[in-house]
């Protein structure tokens, strides 16, 4: 499990999610990581409309291993 963590105050990197998160995560057996989402435009963990990182956040999403709840959800035990 990966807990908070953000992309903020330091650097704003546009591609944080595949650049950052994504290859750490990679193989490395992580089932689960929780990104909270504070409000406010200094102080937040995830992707908000508007934020540097909105289309990378879209793009990490679409991986094929990257699965959210909506995708969980479909999965049979």
């Amino acid at each position: 499990m990966l807990t908070e963590s953000r992309n903020n105050k330091f650097g704003m990197n546009a591609q944080w999610w595949t650049e950052a998160l994504y290859p750490g995560i990679k193989n490395s057996g992580i089932a689960w990581v929780l990104m909270w989402r504070k409000d406010g435009p200094d102080y937040y963990f995830a992707s908000y409309k508007g934020d540097v990182a909105e289309e990378d956040f879209k793009a990490f999403e679409d991986l094929k291993e990257i699965l959210f709840l909506k995708e969980i959800s479909k999965i049979s035990y």
